[in-house]
């Protein structure tokens, strides 16, 4: 795992700035050293200039130094594939031969034989920039979910990339939050692909590849979401089966490593099962993190005695990290101004980054449990998605008593009942709603007229609703498992894997993702919505091909999830900081009316917490931009 940076300029690099060239290099390597702190290497032709931050995980010598070169191709490569020693005996069967024992050679060698039908024969997680010497051609490929980013820009005559926005504003110049990201930042937390923060700075869209010759610059997919056709047949008992053999075969695809490889473990059962199969194969330690709220009281989202339940099933080395509010708060500007790179309103962030640290000291290399919940239907939404179709063919009168009883009673997070009436009242402003519609409302944290309220006319060019319904969805499979596609495409990529990339990148760590194998997506897909998702039961089928491994218990637990006190924290820890990000001269400065804050602050005292969300967002964009001046 690394960083990559690298600028193309048709008519020679010593032209592209006032800047020497030289020391903009240097400054773009220095803004991805975290992600690559063992190695750095440049490489220049006076045209295209490439750059790299090394992560050494496979072959730790300087055999595997980039950018690396064969012939007229020259490469920067971040991820890791996990078949590249089949795709190495492949080439060289014809004939290709490998100084180093790197999945980057092999990439070069793959791209030789191959080109760019090389990408489908990838097993894994990348982004990957070469740059064709003798026809003038760079190519920017990115895999198939989106786990590497690459944000682009063009610039003069030819493009800058990196692993990172600051990256690219380094090569070429700085810009400002754009009215476009500032209105999906208010509308879902975070910017969806391919949007940055800046306007006119784009990210390569997850699947999708960029071409760039003297004549054109061409974006197109190189990979679509699909079923597997040759599972969509099979009956249930072999689906299951095939789903357990798919994630068992990519968890022991990524335990290969020259480092040490350590497992996320929540308290659910997503994480169980990945160190379940890990612990078959290799004594493993695995991490959790918990909240101390300081003043004795409980939390209703802590994990630890779930899954230290867990740990001690499957024997790991277990450790914890216990987040306290003054900690939390020490960590808020490294969050915002180093980890995340672009505003981005997730809190859950902020434990991901803090158990990201403690587990670095351990291991380069962590498996996670990320993509379940997307790809096996987990989240509370899909069940809502069951219901709505039973609340809609109810009586009109009997709907709207419902509506008034869930309506006055207390919704908050601080216990399993007022937790109960939120989530019941989220699933109440949706269930009456057309299928985009619904989905689109559990989505957003400010409604489309609330939205307006604060940025005015600004507000009309978003439309969650439109964003939904330019997922391409494979036509064979139902409407239940369309939703999940789309989640996969949008909330998946642009939310979950944005997050875990970048606050375990601040520190070094590799996070690989057994159910985000493509094998294991495509098996998932083909198998029908119902037989995923079950009333009051998600993720179904996957409790049921890994039943034996783990104590039923553990399978029977009630979805929870790890979340942080932000309501709380932004009304008493963190005041300071809500003040700053309600501020109405900070808030007309975006461009927000600012008697918002006066509405937010009551909500927020409320303990509304999508309110809290948009606080939290408005702090992330607030520290960003303080750390740009």
């Amino acid at each position: 795992m690394c960083g990559i940076a690298g600028l193309l300029n048709y008519h020679g690099l010593s032209e592209e700035a006032s800047v020497p060239f030289n020391i903009k290099s240097a400054s773009a390597l220095f803004s991805i050293e975290r992600r690559g702190p063992d190695d750095c290497g440049e490489w220049d032709d006076g045209i295209c200039w490439l750059g790299h931050r090394r992560l050494s995980v496979v072959d730790l010598n300087a055999s595997g130094r980039q950018p690396m070169q064969r012939n007229n191709l020259n490469i920067s490569f971040n991820g890791m594939i996990y078949n590249f020693v089949d795709l190495r005996d492949q080439l060289m069967g014809l004939g290709h031969k490998f100084w180093s024992k790197t999945d980057t050679e092999v990439i070069l060698a793959g791209w030789q034989e191959w080109g760019v039908d090389l990408l489908p024969r990838l097993h894994g997680m990348f982004a990957i920039a070469i740059w064709d010497s003798k026809d003038r051609v760079l190519t920017l490929a990115r895999d198939r979910f989106g786990k590497k980013p690459i944000f682009w820009r063009h610039w003069k005559s030819g493009i800058a990339f990196g692993s990172r926005l600051d990256t690219v504003e380094i090569l070429t110049e700085r810009g400002q939050l754009s009215d476009t990201a500032l209105a999906w930042l208010l509308t879902l937390k975070y910017i969806p692909e391919p949007l940055s923060a800046v306007e006119d700075i784009n990210k390569i869209p997850a699947g999708h590849i960029l071409e760039i010759s003297p004549s054109e610059t061409n974006l197109h997919r190189w990979y679509n979401l699909e079923p597997a056709v040759n599972v969509a047949n099979l009956n249930l008992a072999e689906q299951t089966k095939l789903v357990r053999h798919s994630v068992i075969e990519a968890v022991e695809n990524r335990l290969v490593a020259d480092v040490p490889v350590a497992c996320f473990l929540s308290g659910g059962i997503d994480s169980a099962i990945i160190a379940s199969a890990a612990r078959q194969s290799r004594k493993i330690d695995s991490f959790t993190v918990g909240l101390d709220m300081g003043d004795g009281s409980p939390w209703l989202f802590d994990e630890r005695e779930r899954a230290r339940e867990t740990a001690m099933f499957l024997d790991t080395e277990h450790h914890e990290t216990v987040i306290r509010p003054n900690e939390a708060l020490d960590q808020i500007d490294r969050l915002f101004c180093t980890a995340l790179d672009e505003p981005f309103g997730d809190a859950s962030a902020l434990p991901s980054m803090m158990v990201a640290s403690a587990m670095r000291q351990q291991a380069t290399v962590a498996l996670s449990g990320d993509g379940a919940d997307e790809v096996f239907g987990g989240y509370r939404k899909y069940q809502g998605e069951l219901l709505a179709k039973n609340w809609q063919s109810m009586p009109k009168a009997v709907q709207q008593i419902f509506k008034y009883l869930i309506s006055i009673l207390p919704s908050h997070r601080n216990s399993y009942f007022g937790e109960r009436v939120r989530v019941a009242q989220k699933f109440l402003s949706g269930a009456s709603l057309g299928p985009y519609e619904r989905h689109a409302v559990w989505m957003r944290i400010l409604d489309h007229a609330s939205l307006e309220q604060a940025i005015g006319a600004k507000a009309s060019f978003i439309s969650v609703e439109n964003l939904l319904k330019d997922v391409t969805i494979p036509k064979i499979i139902d409407s239940l498992t369309a939703v999940l596609a789309r989640d996969i495409t949008i909330i998946l990529c642009s939310d979950m894997l944005t997050k875990v990339d970048r606050t375990s990148m601040e520190f070094g760590l590799e996070v690989r993702s057994p159910f985000l194998d493509h094998r294991v997506v495509e098996t998932a897909l083909a198998i029908d919505g119902k037989n995923k998702i079950k009333l009051g039961k998600g993720k179904h089928i996957l409790r049921n091909a890994f039943q034996n491994d783990l104590p039923s218990n553990i399978f029977n637990r009630p979805k929870k999830g790890f979340e942080i006190p932000i309501a709380r924290w932004l009304r008493k820890e963190f005041a300071e900081w809500t003040k700053m990000a309600l501020d109405p001269t900070f808030l007309e400065e975006l461009g927000i009316n600012p008697r918002m804050g006066k509405t937010w602050n009551k909500q927020l005292n409320e303990e509304n917490h999508k309110t809290a969300e948009l606080v939290w967002t408005l702090l992330s964009i607030h520290q960003w931009k303080s750390m740009r001046q």
